[in-house]
């Protein structure tokens, strides 16, 4: 699950949603301009008050975590610096700094090495029980909303790498590969991804879809009318234009742009009455259409089909993984017990 709230812990709810909103942040794994949950689905989620979440998220935008945006809802608004890199910490200075501290609170040894290995042990359990899931796509724009979007169906944290890096042999995006339990991708890649791979795993190809709301908007544009689409490349580009063309839509005139620079996407909008817009890029682009266009929102998610088999797949994941647990024994052990 995305968040691991414990009542017996000691450390108030409120804190604990906070600092593992803010891990998710730090690391990455959440980037900027992801849309968080709303209050009342998180509340709903963990089963803990609004309140609770309406206090993490206030702290977390006094501190420049998130936004909260009138009508749009609350995003994530601190971007990691691409040159950021972890401290040089080596395993000796680790367990130097460690046994220091051990010797400082006045434990033996082999108490600490007892508490160790027991939690070790409970470690060993926890990442056998740990779900990893990838989700592999070749666009950032539909790689970053899809895996959000089957975070939110299934309830699972959901790791989203993109093609170009299998294909470099990114050694990080390699391990993530390497770690999963399910690859997830769309049916435009299976068997590249199949190729890619050097070792068997869980494989699923999912079905992306517009939802109904957004083809019935577009569907009442006037016949033949002239359309400006905004998305951020020429594969998403294409993909629209085919999910409008397998929705019986097929005399709309679209032309699309995929500029960053404002000033000439607000230029190309000038005179346009029926525009289009991808998720991403609505926020930025919707106050420079004309007053009166009608702009749709380009609103798409996996099938209800592809989550169904998900959620199977995760089940049998899950049930594999605990007979492993019933029978795997420790490969050593630090002492007799």
């Amino acid at each position: 699950m995305l968040f691991e709230l414990s009542r017996s812990s000691g450390l108030p709810l409120s804190v604990q949603l906070h600092n593992q909103i803010k891990m998710l942040i730090l690391s990455g794994r959440w980037k900027n301009g992801r849309k968080l949950p709303t209050e009342r689905e998180l509340s709903q989620r963990l089963k803990i008050s609004r309140a609770t979440v309406t206090k993490v998220y206030k702290v977390l935008e006094q501190d420049g975590y998130i936004s909260s945006q009138q009508g749009r809802g609350t995003f994530i608004s601190f971007a990691i610096p691409a040159d950021a890199v972890a401290p040089a910490y080596s395993m000796v200075e680790m367990a130097s700094d460690i046994w220091d501290q051990v010797d400082y609170c006045g434990f033996t040894h082999m108490e600490f090495l007892k508490v160790m290995w027991e939690t070790l042990q409970e470690k060993r359990k926890n990442q056998l029980e740990e779900l990893v899931i990838t989700f592999i796509e070749c666009n950032s724009e539909l790689l970053n909303y899809n895996a959000q979007h089957i975070e939110e169906a299934t309830g699972y944290d959901i790791s989203p790498i993109l093609i170009q890096d299998i294909r470099r042999a990114d050694p990080a995006s390699v391990q993530r590969v390497r770690r999963a339990d399910l690859v997830l991708t769309t049916d435009f890649h299976i068997n590249e991804i199949k190729n890619l791979l050097e070792e068997q795993r869980p494989l699923v190809d999912i079905f992306v879809v517009p939802d109904v709301e957004t083809i019935v908007e577009i569907s009442r544009f006037l016949r033949g009318a002239e359309v400006a689409l905004v998305c951020n490349s020429a594969t998403v580009e294409e993909w629209v234009q085919k999910c409008i063309l397998q929705a019986g839509i097929k005399d709309l005139k679209i032309t699309a742009t995929f500029s960053r620079d404002m000033a000439a996407v607000g230029e190309f909008l000038k005179g346009k009455k029926y525009v289009i817009v991808t998720p991403l890029r609505y926020k930025e682009v919707h106050p420079l259409c004309d007053p009166d266009a009608e702009v749709v929102e380009f609103n798409y998610r996996p099938d209800q089909g592809s989550i169904r088999l998900i959620a199977r797949l995760v089940e049998e994941i899950q049930q594999q993984k605990q007979e492993k647990l019933q029978t795997e024994t420790p490969d050593f052990v630090l002492f007799d017990q």
